[in-house]
């Protein structure tokens, strides 16, 4: 056994688990190779609100700040 493994994140979310048990196929495939560790994760739900068609977002875009300028180079010699 390697004792530093190469170690594989395998990130995934599941609602109904269909994907939670692929994500447990891959890391059984992950592992079979010598040196390698499959790390299995999961995350929270994602909203499915987009924030981009939020109302208080104006239609231009997010504001941003103006451009900074630089003083020019002095001419060279």
């Amino acid at each position: 056994m390697n004792p530093n493994p190469l170690k594989i994140l395998v990130l995934y979310y599941s609602q109904n688990g269909s994907t939670l048990n692929l994500a447990r196929q891959i890391a059984r495939g992950i592992e079979s190779v010598a040196g390698c560790e499959a790390v299995l994760r999961t995350v929270p739900k994602v909203s499915t609100v987009c924030e981009a068609v939020e109302k208080d977002i104006p239609d231009s875009g997010a504001p941003t700040p103006p451009p900074k300028t630089s003083k020019p180079a002095p001419p060279s010699p």
